[in-house]
């Protein structure tokens, strides 16, 4: 596993505190976006096949180290997207390869759109283009908690966030991730714990506002004008962002893109089939370079 090179917090004109870390000391730049809830150890399983690239890690506001949001549009998606060039300021890189988990594909596609000069590629990684709700556990789920949420008075997303974390240590709660289909076989216990230990330390305020950004930001008309080269990596058997309304789709928005199918894969495909999509990135990223084919 690479250790951290450098780390160190960014700060907002709000206030909001973003921590961040460089993995890695030669090689050309990725910066990986989180999925909500999520911190760097979800990609613990890819980060030690990229030992040939330096890795910019972070955690939104809200989570892991970062400090909440001071104000509610930081924890929104169009802010995300600025604080990924912001990272790039600060660490004075001209220009890297995004790569987003879940939510953060539509925070990686933003930000391609928005500074396509500033990154060379965009992969989006079992997460949507569209709003995040549409399509989670076949629609009606998500469009279930996303009615919640807006509806949930402000005092009370705290009594939501403690009833999760109980739910969460649950001994029920692996084996109804597997019947929902969050996760496989490949995601074992103790990788679930890494999952729910961070949940507990979430700011249940700035998620909230992150979810409702998410849910209402639909960035598929953009794609075909996205200017960096594009991969979709998309599970068959994933119900938060599945392949047949999500991954698929994403691609008949994006004709010039990419599109690699994991026919085992969930939305915990991070953890067990780490070596095939850090190999598919990889692979990827190589024929984009060598064919010249990023932004001009």
């Amino acid at each position: 596993m690479p250790t951290a090179t450098r780390e160190g917090q960014l700060q907002r004109n709000d206030g909001t505190r973003i921590h961040y870390r460089v993995l890695g000391a030669r090689g050309p730049w990725m910066l990986l976006c989180n999925g909500v809830t999520t911190t760097h150890d979800f990609w613990d399983g890819a980060v030690q096949r990229w030992p040939d690239r330096r890795l910019i890690q972070w955690d939104y506001p809200g989570h892991g180290t970062s400090s909440p949001a001071a104000t509610p549009p930081s924890a929104h998606l169009p802010a995300l997207s600025e604080i990924c060039v912001d990272l790039l300021d600060t660490l004075e890189v001209e220009q890297a390869s995004v790569v987003g988990f879940s939510m953060g594909s539509q925070v990686a596609l933003l930000a391609g759109l928005e500074h396509p000069h500033r990154f060379d590629a965009v992969v989006s990684l079992l997460g949507p283009a569209g709003g995040l709700f549409d399509t989670a556990l076949w629609g009606v789920g998500g469009r279930t908690a996303a009615a919640l949420l807006e509806r949930l008075p402000g005092r009370s997303v705290h009594l939501l966030h403690g009833a999760l974390n109980l739910a969460a240590r649950s001994p029920a709660t692996y084996a109804a991730g597997r019947l929902l289909g969050l996760f496989g076989p490949e995601t074992s216990k103790s990788d679930l714990h890494k999952v729910t230990t961070h949940l507990s330390r979430v700011d249940a305020p700035t998620v909230r506002e992150m979810l409702l950004s998410a849910g209402a930001l639909d960035l598929r008309p953009r794609l075909a004008s996205l200017q960096p080269p594009l991969l979709i990596i998309t599970g068959e058997r994933d119900s938060f962002a599945p392949a047949s309304t999500v991954g698929r789709p994403m691609k008949r928005h994006a004709p010039q893109a990419e599109l690699i199918v994991l026919r085992e894969g969930t939305h915990g495909s991070l953890f067990g089939h780490a070596d095939l999509i850090a190999a598919s990135i990889d692979r990827f990223l190589e024929n984009t370079r060598s064919t010249g084919s990023g932004p001009v």
